[in-house]
């Protein structure tokens, strides 16, 4: 079951589990401060974005409603991103004096990759937009014995 670990720069260091139990948890990141861990994990049934404290222990906190996977922090740490589908959804957070967030709201919709990221100043995505899901052919034509077509049509060129 995938799990989310800890491994430490320090010379010498183990790596070791930070989120273990019987469900999966995925897309561990830290917030700018380094004080909360955004992550997705489907002990509801469906994935869905939670906050928990870090180093721990703490409070946990749910972020999205409907499902959600790969959060994302604000560089400010003020907001949270996540997907859900084709939808990118964010919630403000709020961390002092106790940790907050409101109800998640719909920023836009698009297909595009799981991978993400944002811009330090927080005004705009990087993703990579899936274009293969909007111009796939519709229709495919198969020629067969096309080489001996190519062979009588450069013959019938030479005899001119």
């Amino acid at each position: 079951m995938p799990e989310i670990w800890l491994h430490s720069f320090e010379e010498g260091s183990q790596p070791r589990p930070f989120l273990q139990s019987a469900y999966r948890h995925q897309s561990g990141l830290f917030s700018p401060d380094g004080r909360w861990m955004a992550y997705s994990s489907n002990e509801s049934g469906r994935f869905e974005v939670y906050v928990t404290t870090f180093p721990g222990p703490g409070g946990r906190w749910q972020i999205s409603s409907e499902g959600g996977e790969y959060p994302l922090w604000a560089p400010d740490g003020r907001e949270i991103f996540y997907r859900k589908d084709k939808k990118v959804m964010r919630a403000a957070v709020a961390t002092s004096p106790a940790f907050s967030a409101s109800r998640p709201e719909l920023l836009f919709e698009g297909q595009y990759e799981d991978e993400w990221d944002i811009t330090r100043d927080g005004r705009r995505f990087v993703m990579i937009k899936d274009e293969g899901a909007e111009s796939a052919p519709k229709h495919m034509n198969l020629v067969l014995g096309w080489f001996e077509e190519l062979k009588r049509l450069v013959r019938a060129e030479d005899t001119r």
